[in-house]
């Protein structure tokens, strides 16, 4: 493992025989995806956290198996490969500015603060 702080393991190989250095810039956490087994992820992830984006300021790897309850401060080096599972049940304080793309399944259960523009087409 790293020495000290955070790090890549300089000798660490795969499975396949690549080093740290080949995962630079990869969501390694997501290489069960092509094959590799929880366990491979997991020695990956401990043996490679600079070259998988898990050391933060201060030389400190992130914990990736009890992540912080908080948000972090700063952005994902890389936007998220999925979208959220599912919507959540409230809504946003501020309205997107664009119709959903299909009609609800039930109608909007809060009040609207006005009467509308133009009449409804039912």
């Amino acid at each position: 493992p790293p020495s000290a702080g955070c790090g890549d393991d300089p000798h660490y190989t795969d499975h396949f025989g690549l080093s740290c250095v080949k995962y630079a810039n990869t969501e390694c956490f997501l290489m069960s995806y092509i094959g590799f087994t929880l366990e491979q992820v997991d020695h990956l992830l401990h043996r490679c956290q600079a070259s998988c984006g898990l050391c933060v300021e201060g030389g400190v790897a992130v914990d990736v198996k009890h992540p912080s309850p908080h948000p972090t401060a700063h952005p994902v080096r890389s936007p998220t490969r999925r979208p959220t599972a599912t919507p959540s049940d409230t809504s946003s304080a501020v309205p997107s500015g664009v119709p959903s793309p299909a009609p609800s399944a039930a109608p909007t259960k809060m009040v609207s603060a006005g009467p509308s523009s133009a009449p409804s087409s039912v």
